[in-house]
């Protein structure tokens, strides 16, 4: 229907100042933002006026006879309203009133509220009410002439010659109005749920809320995006939007990116966010490939076994023993005597974790890596095989019970593990998922 409907409580200074002839703030929305309905908020007072005069109907309907066109007013009468400065009264009441309006409303509509006429607790109530129901209209306010506030006068009040006086009725007239543009209390909510989720490392849920508001969230919804592509380890949809983004965001989301540490890196971060949200389960079944990862790199930086040079792809993808490489040179063959003297009836399928305890304890002599290499493999052992053939709650104390160790000291183990490797990452690339949080709610909070 493209109409422009104003709903505005009657102030003292409506509908043309008594002192300075301009525009009271209801008479000036109307004008400014050619409203076709009008909605007058009448308390007992303004009523008397109204009753006196007919003055804010008379110059409306002037502004209309102006204007060259129709203005439809509605009287909102509330003769009990006398205590007009009881801020509790006013909320309920505009927003049964707002409601019964918006619901004769359709998407070409708009709706305009006047918060600068009426009490205090009208304009606050006006406001507030604007913040919390998840509507859309628009909060006008209005300039004195003056710039300061409004003298009201009552007394020998002449609406017709005000009207002829009135410098606004000019075709160079001022516009005084101003749109309020303020964070609703939903929006609010939301944002401050979207940074509780972000720092517990709970993107999925973030991005819900983000796309909820997809004006407000314009900025920040792609960052939130990355952060669940980075934890699910979904490095091209990552990759694809950082394209998109400046270049500086590269090292926030990809501190790392060589290929072959960043793979690693990045599991094992997931495997700490797991730790994090208490997904113990998540944790224990995702420990083995990167148990199997770390011991291949200890093998290279501390004894320079490369164990992919003795490794073929099967047609399923998975990393297995290749019997005819192990033959090649005399570390293979050393390292195929002590895979068939460690297990009989050496398979030579997929490469495990054991397999590669077995080769670290033949090959170093560090007792200290080699007693964290077999304390981790026997934390996998005792709990991973559980978790897989067994119905079993995973609890922190249940875990500890297994294994004599908790989540947060097998998780210390995994990290200390890293030390013997050639990966080099340091502490603020293990802070690296705090850091991306800390940037992201810091473009949330600046709007």
């Amino acid at each position: 229907m493209n109409r422009t409907i104003l709903f505005s409580p009657v102030g003292g200074t409506d509908p043309i100042h008594n002192k300075n002839c301009r525009d009271g703030s209801m008479l000036h929305i109307a004008r400014v933002y050619e409203a076709t309905d009008v909605f007058l908020y009448m308390s007992k007072e303004i009523l008397e006026n109204h009753k006196k005069d007919n003055r804010y109907f008379y110059a409306l309907e002037k502004l209309a006879e102006l204007q060259k066109r129709e203005i439809r007013i509605k009287k909102v009468a509330r003769p009990d309203l006398i205590d007009v400065h009881e801020y509790d009264y006013y909320y309920n009441d505009f927003e049964n009133i707002i409601n019964k309006i918006k619901n004769g409303m359709d998407d070409t509509d708009r709706l305009i509220l006047n918060v600068s006429s009426g009490t205090p607790a009208m304009k606050n109530g006006l406001l507030i009410l604007q913040q919390m129901l998840d509507m859309e209209f628009t909060p006008v306010q209005v300039r004195t002439p003056e710039g300061k506030m409004n003298e009201h006068v009552h007394s020998s009040y002449d609406i017709d010659e005000l009207w002829e006086l009135n410098p606004d009725n000019e075709g160079d007239f001022e516009n005084r109005c101003s749109e309020v543009y303020c964070k609703s209390f939903i929006m609010i909510k939301n944002e401050e749920m979207i940074k509780k989720n972000i720092r517990q490392y709970n993107y999925d849920v973030a991005l819900e809320l983000a796309n909820m508001m997809p004006e407000r969230s314009k900025k920040y919804l792609p960052l939130i995006k990355m952060a669940r592509d980075r934890v699910i380890l979904d490095t091209r949809e990552l990759e694809s939007t950082l394209k998109e983004l400046e270049g500086h965001l590269k090292d926030i989301f990809t501190p790392i990116r060589k290929d072959g540490i960043r793979e690693v890196y990045e599991y094992a971060l997931s495997l700490n966010i797991k730790f994090a949200r208490k997904d113990y389960d998540g944790f224990i079944r995702a420990m083995t490939p990167l148990i199997v990862k770390i011991f291949e790199s200890i093998l290279d930086a501390q004894c320079g076994i490369q164990l992919n040079k003795y490794l073929k792809t099967n047609k399923k993808g998975f990393k297995e023993w290749d019997r005819n490489k192990l033959k090649l040179d005399v570390k293979g063959e050393r390292l195929d005597s002590c895979l068939n003297n460690n297990f009989h009836e050496f398979k030579y399928n997929y490469i495990q974790s054991v397999h590669v305890k077995a080769i670290v304890e033949d090959f170093s002599n560090d007792e200290k890596l080699i007693a964290l290499v077999k304390k981790i493999r026997r934390i996998e052992e005792k709990i991973r095989n559980i978790v897989a053939h067994d119905i079993f709650c995973v609890t922190d104390d249940s875990v500890k019970k297994r294994t004599g160790y908790n989540i947060s000291e097998i998780l210390s183990s995994l990290m200390e593990s890293f030390k013997y490797t050639n990966f080099n990452i340091s502490k603020d690339n293990w802070n690296s998922y705090d850091i991306m949080n800390d940037y992201i709610i810091k473009v949330i909070s600046e709007g």
